[in-house]
């Protein structure tokens, strides 16, 4: 099952794990089921370039690594994570498009797992 919900402004901390990346606007958020996960996402805009972002970013979490598509991911543990995407690259996408200004994507998701 897939829904997706508008949200208001972006919270000045994500999951409790992650500083809100400043001036970040609220993209959207995405509840996806499966066989033992739901997974909550939000998705986050901003007009900075991606290497902006990403060095903000690495002065926070300074182990984090890049992913097979993301330019960045922080682990806070192995169900609260955020990745750093370059509008153009590839990463999870919602209904509402990101604006024409809009150079970087940041992705928050949590998992829960069932027994």
């Amino acid at each position: 099952m897939l829904v997706s919900i508008a949200c208001a402004d972006p919270p000045s901390r994500w999951l409790d794990a992650f500083d809100g990346y400043p001036n970040a606007t609220d993209l959207c958020f995405q509840s996806v089921s499966g066989p033992g996960m739901h997974v909550l996402w939000h998705a986050y805009t901003s007009s900075d370039p991606p290497e902006q972002v990403v060095g903000w970013y690495r002065e926070r979490f300074p182990t984090a690594a890049p992913s097979t598509d993301a330019l960045l991911e922080i682990r806070a543990d192995k169900d609260r994570i955020l990745d750093i995407y370059p509008v153009g690259g590839r990463y999870p996408t919602c209904e509402k498009a990101p604006g024409p200004d809009v150079r970087t994507v940041i992705l928050v998701s949590q998992a829960t797992r069932s027994p």
